[in-house]
């Protein structure tokens, strides 16, 4: 049984040998199934899901997914970051810090009238820091695996960039301003094959920096945090 991804553009398959795997993977990827007929580049990249459909068999299928996102990536840049769209097609990049997790934040945001456009790396044109969609769900419960809502038809352009500190005992939400320069540093170092970026990482990321606001969050809930990035969040 065999699962048909479209993944930027080229073929993936998801081989699964369990028919409740095959239909909880066609339920949990929904968003990327390929259409019958659609134009793709390449030869299929093959991710095999062995037995039953286990949380954990579930996590590492995502992880092997993002991995072939990074190679089917290459020549954009590709932080290590989620990106939530809203009705206008402008998009918010939450930027986790190291060992912390955005998914909370962004399932607030679905919650609010967003949509995930991403969830682990990103994928940005070089050219015109417009997101690619690659949804994958954010969360590996039924009730919020998906979004409802479709990603917006206009030209889906970064609007804000959020570094994320999900802090427990940090008693409130606390923004601060990111410079442009840290903002392109801090971006860098949690992106995926820079060497490989069109261009060259370092103009791409100074011109995100100079186009988008940044800002670091620290907060001990994600709904209220989700309303600040609401407030935070440009508008055209």
């Amino acid at each position: 049984m065999t699962v048909a991804l479209d993944v930027l553009g080229h073929p993936v398959e998801v081989d699964c040998d369990d028919p409740e795997a095959d239909r909880v993977v066609r339920v949990l990827l929904a968003d990327l199934l390929a259409t019958p007929g659609s134009d793709q580049v390449g030869e299929p990249e093959r991710i095999p899901f062995l037995g039953s459909p286990s949380t954990a068999g579930l996590a590492d299928l995502l992880a092997a997914l993002d991995s072939t996102v990074v190679r089917l990536g290459t020549g954009h840049l590709m932080p290590r970051a989620g990106a939530v769209a809203r009705s206008d097609g402008s998009v918010a990049l939450l930027c986790g810090e190291p060992g912390t997790d955005a998914s909370a934040l962004a399932a607030a945001l679905l919650g609010r009238g967003c949509v995930s456009l991403s969830d682990g790396t990103t994928v940005l044109d070089p050219d015109t820091l417009e997101v690619l969609p690659v949804p994958r769900p954010i969360s590996l419960e039924p009730a919020g695996a998906l979004s409802t809502i479709e990603v917006p038809a206009e030209p889906l352009e970064t609007r804000l960039l959020v570094f994320v500190e999900h802090a427990p005992h940090a008693t409130g939400t606390h923004v601060e301003v990111v410079p442009g320069g840290e903002a392109a540093y801090l971006l860098g170092s949690r992106s995926a094959r820079l060497g490989d970026v069109t261009g060259g990482a370092l103009p791409v990321l100074a011109r995100l920096a100079r186009r988008v606001p940044a800002y670091r969050l620290r907060y001990d809930d994600a709904a209220r945090a989700a309303e600040e990035v609401l407030r935070l969040w440009p508008t055209p």
